[in-house]
């Protein structure tokens, strides 16, 4: 992603109080047809949703079909994907474009409390992580201002036009922006909604909303995504903020409240008496993360619910199996209390 010529950089562009003013309405400052934010085809070139540029409805995966359910469009940040009704989406400024709708989607990531409500990511910030290491003059704000303006502006014309039109503007905010969810929908930030909301249920809804979220679970950021792009034979890295401490960070994280995930709906499975769903979902688990105490504890509870020795004892061979047969005292310790209880319960149930 290039910063736009200077021939580009005419006016500041409307804003509020120091912020952008991201509305395609607006935009009385700016040429009639501006010209591309980095290279890239005509600028009188439209995107379209032909058979070229779209792949079919048919070919979308699971978890973006739920979500156009809720938004007319899907933005993968597991695989920079693209989505519509109508099939996966392509624009002929992909890399720009794209990029800038990974990051907004994957920023509440960087939120202190991920669950919780977010108001968006600040403009600085997203100039200074995604337009200021490829900006020809990283000092000139006004001019990463007019750069983010104007690939706002275009991708909301692009996008209309490849999804047949749309109702709302992509990219609200002032000071703080992110993504408009009634216009676009984010696998990440549905994934946290989706946790947060599986959180916070009682009672019957548990389960249900647990559910839920481990089916919008998000695997990572950018898996297996290339970070170079060649455009008009030159070579554009793009992503370069997801070497950044705090992304790698965020990258961890968003790993850790799937499993966080997981593990909540094992804790509703056996609460709810459905143990052989949780046993199958904990053991799963053990193979990813074997040393999670969560995960180890879980699974003899399950078994544990079953009131099945037999079945107690071949969990606890496979807690033991996945860590070499080291476990602590405590972990021991546990495993003789629940076999203890279990087969009290046997005795007791058999000797009436």
């Amino acid at each position: 992603m290039q910063e736009a010529p200077a021939n580009e950089v005419a006016s500041p562009g409307t804003q509020r109080n120091g912020a952008i003013d991201v509305s395609v309405t607006n935009e009385a400052g700016l040429p009639a047809d501006p010209q591309p934010v980095e290279p890239g085809p005509a600028v009188g070139e439209a995107a379209t949703s032909s058979a070229s540029d779209t792949s079919t409805t048919s070919e979308c995966p699971e978890n973006v079909r739920a979500l156009l359910d809720t938004a007319p469009l899907v933005i993968s940040c597991e695989d920079e994907s693209l989505w519509s009704i109508r099939g996966r989406l392509a624009l002929p400024r992909q890399s720009a474009f794209i990029e800038l709708l990974v990051y907004l989607g994957a920023a509440r990531l960087q939120a202190p409390e991920p669950l919780d409500p977010w108001p968006g990511v600040a403009v600085d910030t997203l100039l200074d992580e995604v337009w200021t290491p490829r900006a020809r003059d990283p000092q000139n704000r006004e001019s990463g201002q007019t750069w983010l303006r104007k690939s706002l502006k275009r991708s909301q014309e692009e996008l209309a036009t490849a999804a047949g039109g749309l109702s709302g503007e992509i990219v609200v905010g002032g000071q703080l922006l992110r993504l408009n969810t009634t216009t676009i929908a984010s696998d990440v930030e549905v994934f946290l909604t989706a946790l947060a909301r599986a959180k916070a249920a009682r009672g019957a809804d548990r389960i249900a909303a647990a559910e839920e979220a481990l089916a919008k679970r998000v695997s990572g950021l950018l898996l297996n995504v290339p970070r170079e792009r060649v455009l008009v034979g030159r070579t554009i890295e793009i992503y370069r903020w997801l070497d950044l401490p705090h992304w790698e960070r965020a990258a961890g994280r968003l790993e850790a409240l799937g499993r966080e995930a997981a593990v909540q709906l094992g804790r509703a499975y056996r609460d709810g008496g459905r143990y052989d769903a949780a046993m199958v979902l904990y053991g799963q688990l053990l193979g990813e993360v074997p040393h999670d105490r969560r995960v180890q504890e879980g699974l003899l509870l399950a078994a544990r619910g079953t009131g099945d020795c037999t079945q107690l004892s071949q969990v606890w061979q496979q807690v033991r199996a996945y860590l070499d047969g080291e476990t602590d005292i405590e972990l021991h310790s546990m495993y003789e209390r629940l076999m203890s209880e279990t087969r009290a319960v046997g005795a007791a149930v058999g000797g009436r």
